[in-house]
C-alpha cells in the first residue's frame, strides 16, 4: 500500500527540487519505479533545458539512431 503522506504532485519541478524532496522524504534505498516500473529511461533534452524519466527507452526516435543506451551502473561504476 502506498503512504497516503507522501502522495506528491509537481509540476514543472526542477531537477533540484526532485533531488531535494527525495533526500528529505525517500528512504536512499527504495526502489525508484516509473508507471510502476522498475526499468526506467533518462532523456535530456540537447541545450539541458529538460530532463526526462521515462517507462520507455525511446530508442525509435531518430536522435538515437546508431546509439546504444548507456547502463546507469556502468556509469556510476567508472567515478
Amino acid at each position: 500500500m502506498f503512504s497516503p503522506t507522501h502522495w506528491v504532485h509537481g509540476e514543472n519541478i526542477t531537477v533540484k527540487q526532485f533531488c531535494d524532496y527525495l533526500q528529505q522524504h525517500i528512504p536512499e534505498d527504495a526502489i525508484f519505479c516509473v508507471c510502476g516500473d522498475s526499468q526506467v529511461y533518462m532523456h535530456l533534452e540537447t541545450d539541458g533545458s529538460v530532463f526526462s524519466v521515462d517507462d520507455c527507452s525511446l530508442s525509435d526516435l531518430d536522435e538515437y539512431e546508431d546509439y546504444e543506451v548507456k547502463e546507469l551502473e556502468a556509469l556510476q561504476n567508472e567515478c
